[in-house]
């Protein structure tokens, strides 16, 4: 079981530093995402400890509220690093959970370590639909 004052600030301030020296890193790697539909890839693990589960349970619900609203029509892959530990590195996932945009190319538009909302994935992906549709 995860301990708050253990995790604290230590944890918040690591998962920053992790994901501000990853995203140059998947700006740049290969792609990851099948070519041809734009999609959005959930990555969560069913077997983390309890705290982490809560965010992966919370962030599902935002990614499900998204998809059901202005992500209508995106692919959806749910990713559980508990079945499936390699996918960690594939994608990675170095704090949970990690959402992933992908345009129609596979190229990544976007990624969400850790906390967001519905509004914050609404927001990249609209800047994403006005540049695809080369509005100002």
């Amino acid at each position: 079981m995860c301990k708050p004052r253990t995790l604290g600030i230590r944890f918040l301030l690591l998962a920053a530093l992790c994901a501000m020296l990853l995203v140059p890193v998947v700006a740049s790697a290969e792609t990851i995402a099948p070519k041809g539909s734009e999609s959005l890839v959930f990555v969560t693990q069913s077997d983390a400890c309890e705290c982490v589960r809560n965010l992966c349970v919370a962030g599902e619900q935002e990614v499900l509220n998204f998809l059901g609203g202005s992500g209508e029509g995106l692919r959806y892959e749910r990713v559980d690093l508990a079945k499936d530990p390699d996918a960690g590195k594939t994608y990675r996932a170095v704090t949970l959970p990690v959402v992933l945009l992908f345009d129609g190319a596979g190229a990544e538009i976007a990624r969400f370590d850790s906390f967001f909302t519905e509004d914050q994935l609404a927001a990249v992906w609209q800047q994403h639909r006005t540049r695809r549709e080369g509005r100002p």
